[in-house]
């Protein structure tokens, strides 16, 4: 669905319908800046937990908004100068080349709006029809940054009027999470700063227990992709890309319990296989480390009789479970 803009400049349309087959957004929505549009956008991003209206008597037609930990500022290392010339980029700014930073950009904005609706915001900065003033047009899929951009400049027909068959300034814009078909959104869509390990380490050592790891230090997030195999290729575009070659988890189960490894164990509630642990009199499974507590009885992975008085243990040291990745708690969207 595409809102038609009041705008007889068909350079301004043309450059449009270049965007929206590279970002190929759902819908199109051309801003006019009026109020009962102002209202309508606030209202859904109440209706989708971005924002929250405050107390009309305390603080009218006022709302707040809390972002995502990993998008709260502008990332000072990956903001660029794109001058033709190094030197006109001056001393203290990162600079690349226009060419070379437009391919990039277009490889990262292929398809990110999809599932999301493009906003095309025309403003001015300075007043409309000042011969000091500038008119932009900004292409967005945030509706955030839209009722924003309604405050912060003169937006919407007015800035269009001004405008004309002249020139714009060219803004694009994405929160890069695209949404597939039947994917749930959030509040705050955003393409945070994510950092993924990887390395080489032997058996028993604690792979499992770092790749689901639980953090203890408050706003840090650990999400697992994989805890045994990396599979890492460069692409046509030469950046290298990784996935997890399997579906499930070979872990060792001795010492694995709630203590050491809580999203293991909630993984392994159903639908999972045990190799070499002992079995419990009541029909569950146990290893050492898994409890405080051993069962009073059980049969050890030798298939004899076993108690807490054995000389011997009742799982095999390399005892494994079995379990689809799917059932991890902390699996990442990215598996």
């Amino acid at each position: 669905m595409v809102t038609m803009a009041r705008s007889s400049n068909d350079r301004l349309h043309k450059w449009v319908d270049e965007w929206m087959k590279i970002l190929q957004p759902s819908a199109v929505h051309w801003c006019d800046g009026s109020q009962e549009e102002y209202d309508r956008l606030c209202g859904e991003l109440v209706a989708s937990g971005t924002f929250t209206k405050l107390d009309d008597a305390k603080r009218p037609n006022s709302y707040w908004a809390h972002s995502d930990p990993g998008d709260v500022a502008r990332v000072e290392d990956r903001t660029f100068i794109c001058s033709e010339k190094q030197i006109d980029a001056g001393p203290n700014n990162n600079w690349r080349s226009p060419a070379e930073m437009r391919k990039e950009l277009t490889a990262l904005y292929t398809g990110a709006m999809r599932g999301r609706t493009m906003y095309v915001v025309p403003f001015s900065m300075g007043p409309l029809g000042s011969n000091i003033a500038h008119i932009g047009v900004q292409l967005t899929d945030s509706a955030y940054v839209a009722v924003s951009m309604r405050i912060m400049t003169r937006m919407g027909q007015g800035a269009l009027d001004v405008l004309a068959d002249g020139d714009w300034v060219p803004c694009v814009h994405s929160v890069g999470a695209p949404l597939a078909a039947g994917q749930k959104d959030v509040a705050w869509p955003c393409n945070p700063d994510n950092k993924y390990i990887a390395g080489a380490f032997p058996s028993a050592c604690g792979k499992t227990n770092l790749a689901m790891l639980v953090p203890t230090v408050k706003g840090w997030k650990v999400e697992t992709i994989g805890d045994d195999i990396c599979w890492m290729k460069f692409g046509a575009d030469g950046r290298l890309y990784a996935i997890n070659p399997e579906a499930g988890f070979f872990g060792v189960a001795p010492n694995t319990g709630w203590k050491t490894n809580p999203n293991a164990m909630a993984t392994l509630h159903a639908n999972c296989l045990f190799t070499n642990t002992a079995l419990t009199s009541d029909g569950d499974v146990w290893w050492e480390g898994m409890s405080d507590e051993p069962p009073a009885r059980a049969t050890d992975w030798k298939n004899n009789a076993w108690t807490p008085e054995t000389d011997t243990p009742a799982a095999h040291p390399n005892a494994r479970f079995t379990a689809p990745a799917s059932q991890c708690p902390a699996i990442a969207p990215e598996w």
